[in-house]
């Protein structure tokens, strides 16, 4: 039992060690984790942000000109951040709009989960700022 296990833990360590000398061998500098795309479809997340996010947020890549949320001419976001933005609300701001799995049939604050995704990966593509919101307690 007990080579068995050894031999186990050998061939996993080589493994490990495949995994971090092959990328650096080859000059690759991505990570398992950089190399996987967002997902979501910026082109259908336009439509998305002039209905749910523009009367709040102002974009000159859709021509919104909201005051209540982040100017998104002025900061870039993370995708992570618009996700959290969108679910949990930011600043003190409830979020106000109701998931698939939640939404009463009578809703106009549905969102699917492809919905956000997309919508997501709109902001980020589209986003102008000089720089990435940071995400301290309280920032828009």
């Amino acid at each position: 039992m007990t080579s068995r296990y050894s031999w186990a833990l050998v061939v996993s360590a080589s493994i490990v060690a495949l995994m971090i000398a092959v990328p650096l061998a080859t000059g690759s500098t991505k990570t398992v984790a950089s190399s996987s795309p967002t997902p979501g479809n910026a082109a259908a997340g336009r439509p998305v942000f002039i209905a749910f996010c523009g009367k709040c947020h102002a974009m000159r890549a859709v021509g919104s000109k909201g005051t209540l949320g982040t100017n998104l001419d002025q900061v870039k976001v993370s995708y992570a951040r618009v996700i959290t933005a969108v679910r949990e609300g930011l600043g003190g701001i409830q979020a106000e709009y109701e998931f698939a799995n939640k939404c009463s049939p009578t809703s106009d604050r549905c969102l699917t989960w492809v919905q956000l995704d997309n919508v997501a990966k709109f902001v980020v593509t589209a986003s102008r700022g000089p720089a990435e919101i940071n995400s301290s307690p309280g920032s828009p």
